[in-house]
């Protein structure tokens, strides 16, 4: 049986991959619905590896605001990204199926800027908690 210490590794490791297929997508101009998609699911597994590591448990969700909601409480500096977290839930469905949700350049851009700030701090909190990668 794995410790929480490795799933929330390999939930970051994983999340990791949905980071580069964001930033490969956007260098590229190409798909930034998709872009969106894996920027959610990046936050998604960061927030779940935070939760994990604490041996916290969570729903089967894509809502990061659920997932904020639980995190916030063990890691108080993730309040900061309670602003905009609510933006990148329609990223995580909508955007696949919606013919109408399709995030222009500049959105795309607004969303990897912040996505990148908040890997940052989830990754210093997963170092605090010595699960790194």
């Amino acid at each position: 049986m794995s410790s929480a210490a490795d799933r929330a590794r390999r939930l970051a490791h994983k999340a990791e991959s949905d980071f580069v297929i964001a930033r490969l997508g956007f260098e590229h101009k190409q798909a930034l619905d998709m872009v969106c998609f894996h920027l959610q699911q990046g936050i998604e597994k960061l927030l779940k590896a935070l939760l994990e590591c604490r041996g916290i448990e969570y729903p089967h969700t894509h809502n990061l605001v659920a997932l904020i909601d639980l995190a916030e409480r063990s890691f108080p500096t993730l309040k900061q990204f309670r602003t905009w977290l609510p933006d990148y839930i329609p990223y995580a469905v909508h955007v696949r199926y919606d013919e109408v949700l399709y995030p222009d350049a500049e959105e795309t851009q607004s969303a990897l800027i912040q996505a990148e700030e908040f890997r940052g701090t989830a990754h210093a909190l997963l170092d605090s908690e010595g699960v790194s990668l």
